[in-house]
């Protein structure tokens, strides 16, 4: 089975397409936008032809405000229009799907923590990136990554890529299923 994970962001949303048969990410992709408009269009435009036709469910990340947070600066206006980019994938997507908020599918666990998890699962070398929100880069090219805009993948590019990564490895668990099965038949 193939599981198609999305990281959506106003300005770099990853793609990633798990195999569980050889234990392998068979595609990668990231979508850049100078922002919320942009991001809409481009997400329209780039990903039915590229990512969902040949996967069996896709596992959009869902967003969340938190009250409490220790992010200052944060505006909900953009959670909201990060909902919206989610919104406009999941309904161009023919096969199952789910928008687990980021508690339900990673826990409290820091982004350092599941990257090293399913880089350990796919045996990617990697080293640490990200300053004060660590996150992993792999040391080789594992896998092509495919530019929306013709450019090189960054570093930076790896938070998405690796999220999205584990968006689709957690897709193919019993409890990404069980969250799919119930998320399609509400």
């Amino acid at each position: 089975m193939r599981f198609l994970g999305v990281d959506p962001d106003l300005t770099s949303t990853a793609f990633a397409v798990y195999d569980t048969e050889d234990n392998e990410v068979v595609h990668l992709a990231v979508v850049r936008a100078s922002g919320y408009t942009d991001m809409l269009r481009q997400t329209r435009k780039f990903s039915v032809s590229n990512h969902a036709v040949d996967s069996d469910a896709a596992v959009i990340e869902g967003q969340q405000i938190y009250v409490a947070s220790n992010r200052r600066n944060v505006d909900p206006n953009d959670m909201i229009q990060v909902a919206h980019v989610s919104g406009i994938l999941a309904c161009q997507f023919s096969c199952s799907i789910a928008i687990p908020k980021p508690a339900e599918w990673k826990g409290q666990r820091s982004k350092l923590a599941e990257h090293t998890k399913y880089a350990k699962l796919l045996g990617w070398e990697t080293e640490r990136a990200g300053g004060k929100d660590p996150y992993l880069v792999p040391t080789e090219d594992y896998v092509e990554v495919e530019m929306s805009d013709g450019k090189p993948v960054k570093k930076s590019d790896w938070k998405h890529l690796m999220d999205a990564i584990g968006l689709a490895i957690w897709g193919s668990t019993p409890n990404g299923q069980k969250f799919i099965s119930k998320f399609t038949s509400a």
